[in-house]
């Protein structure tokens, strides 16, 4: 089983504030990450970033499936 297409795949992008509701992690979290060069891809629009929802979908299918689903 995958993630699969939510409301939020609707869209291209996602905004640092809608993938920290996506994922309950805080934004200040993913301003971290970034920093860090972890977590999924991201691009900005002048000051503003943006992380693409297939890139998202992607991270997600690679890192998050296998932890919940080894834990249940």
């Amino acid at each position: 089983m995958k993630f699969e297409d939510t409301e939020f795949s609707r869209q291209k992008y996602l905004s640092t504030a809608q993938l920290a509701r996506r994922w309950p992690i805080s934004r200040r979290t993913l301003e971290n990450w970034r920093q860090q060069r972890k977590g999924p891809a991201w691009t900005s629009f002048g000051s503003r970033v943006a992380y693409s929802i297939d890139d998202v979908i992607a991270y997600e299918n690679a890192h998050f499936f296998g932890a919940w689903h080894n834990a249940t």
